[in-house]
């Protein structure tokens, strides 16, 4: 006897399905009027594309379903996509208009008509016909509880005296879905679905709140980048920060310096010895590839405790992403995947302002607060400045505060006079082989390398700065800092030195 089970399965369809999508749409409507309307041709072909897609980035109240035929394959392999279903969840007042302007090789009257008349039967139907005990409230309730039990989440369902026991019997009759401690019930045993909620427009939201968001990629959950990279949840934002796939923000970076991060990391991946111990301290890259449509740098980045990542669940973290829909963008709230058993090993893993320090640089770099001398003052420089950065990074931990912030007490802005300054009241005047390296130290010193700005130095001592610390643990952590904040780059520790002193290997007596 054969087998009975249906091969036909229904699960949520992602933008990776929208070319099958598309396929099935047009082999499901051949008739003479329909393709007089929306004909076959690649520019429609392209309209149904970059409708679908609109919806799965910038309407997230649309959802799209799938029905796939497990006894067949695609090209790919894959179960054969053979119906699909587009269901708007939106209020009437929400959703505007239902497809975007017509493409040129349709009746552009034609089609207005006809969606028209669409509207009209549809307002007809859903406007004073009562659907009275017919299952359908039963329907909804019992597909809207189970979702809310598949997504762990709470529910309640505002109902009428009347309609109580209804609901009450969809409940009961829904698979496992009673007794569950995440899920709370009510006295007459009805709940409200709360998945994914809309979030207040009053508020800006995530990257909302960046100068510029809206050329920031408007990723999509479930999206499939460079056929190959599917998104499954959102883990940050910024022009800095790194998740699973780093997205550069476009215009918000500059173009040299996207393409120098690239060379950066395939820099490092063909450099040294690949068994040096201090390989597993620097991210690597994996891939980088252009988003063609929008001219963006990407580069894709492991994490480096992939057990937390054991907790993600694609249509979990759709169904519960908080977002909010700004200017047809789509914004989700970063999701919170947990925090790894245990700590892994520090990684340095931004590279989109480094540069090789075998090559002679003048521009400028590095944040504000820990700029070294040179670069201040525009000297060539190389690799010593990452000591100085190193020295003022480990004192700000540590002592929790800066160590030089340049900024102008009145203005609250960052000038060169006020942390050079800054330099001068805890390091002293800056030796004359080094100011004379510059032709804009004359801008801040006299010949004898005497400070002339009228802003004035504030002398400081170490020992005095320090607050944490005493006795031998706080000689011991100068000593260490000294060794990097120093005026002249070839006088500061090398990163071998550093490695091997005393205070940082413990051995203070």
């Amino acid at each position: 006897m054969g087998s009975t089970s249906n091969p036909l399965i229904l699960e949520p369809a992602t933008a990776e399905d929208i070319p099958a999508i598309i396929e099935v749409w047009f082999a499901a409507f051949t008739q003479p009027s329909i393709r007089t309307l929306l004909p076959d041709t690649p520019g429609m072909r392209e309209w149904h594309r970059d409708w679908h897609l609109g919806n799965f980035k910038t309407r997230p109240s649309t959802k799209y379903l799938r029905i796939v035929d497990t006894e067949s394959t695609d090209e790919q392999g894959r179960p054969r996509i053979v119906a699909f279903g587009v269901w708007d969840l939106s209020m009437p007042e929400e959703r505007g208009r239902r497809f975007p302007p017509w493409h040129p090789d349709c009746p552009q009257q034609g089609c207005e008509d006809f969606i028209t008349g669409l509207e009209s039967e549809r307002k007809r139907v859903m406007g004073d016909a009562k659907n009275y005990w017919r299952g359908a409230g039963s329907m909804l309730v019992k597909w809207g509880c189970e979702l809310a039990d598949k997504n762990g989440v709470g529910a309640y369902v505002d109902a009428s005296k009347e309609g109580a026991p209804l609901y009450k019997k969809a409940l009961e009759t829904a698979s496992g879905l009673l007794g569950r401690p995440h899920l709370a019930t009510s006295s007459n045993g009805t709940r409200r679905v709360t998945s994914r909620s809309m979030l207040s427009s009053a508020n800006p939201f995530e990257e909302e709140r960046e100068v510029g968001f809206e050329k920031f990629y408007p990723m999509a959950l479930g999206e499939v980048i460079n056929e190959k990279y599917k998104v499954v949840a959102k883990l940050g934002f910024g022009t800095n920060k790194y998740a699973a796939l780093k997205i550069y923000a476009h215009d918000l970076v500059a173009e040299d310096e996207i393409g120098n991060e690239t060379a950066i990391f395939k820099h490092i991946n063909t450099v040294g010895d690949r068994n040096h111990p201090g390989k597993m301290y620097v991210r690597t890259i994996q891939d980088s590839f252009s988003i063609t449509n929008i001219k963006e740098e990407n580069i894709l980045l492991g994490l480096a405790d992939s057990s937390i990542l054991e907790q993600l669940d694609t249509e979990e973290i759709a169904a519960l992403s908080f977002y909010k829909a700004v200017k047809g963008y789509n914004l989700y709230k970063s999701a919170n995947f947990g925090i790894p058993t245990k700590l892994g090993r520090p990684i340095l893993c931004d590279f989109s302002l480094a540069r090789n320090g075998q090559i002679e640089h003048r521009h400028d770099i590095q944040p504000d607060p820990y700029r070294a001398p040179e670069v201040i003052l525009e000297m060539p420089w190389g690799y010593p400045v990452d000591i100085w950065n190193v020295g003022v990074m480990v004192w700000d931990m540590f002592e929790n505060r800066r160590m030089f912030d340049g900024l102008d007490p009145e203005t609250g802005k960052y000038e060169n006079r006020f942390h050079l300054a800054s330099i001068v009241g805890l390091l002293g005047p800056p030796p004359p082989e080094f100011f004379q390296r510059s032709e804009y130290s004359s801008v801040y010193f006299d010949d004898r390398g005497n400070w002339k700005c009228l802003n004035p130095v504030l002398p400081v001592s170490w020992e005095d700065t320090e607050g944490k610390l005493s006795g031998l643990e706080k000689k011991g952590f100068l000593d260490f800092i000294r060794k990097m904040v120093r005026w002249t780059p070839e006088s500061r520790a090398t990163p071998e030195e550093l490695l091997q002193d005393p205070w940082l290997l413990g051995e203070v007596e």
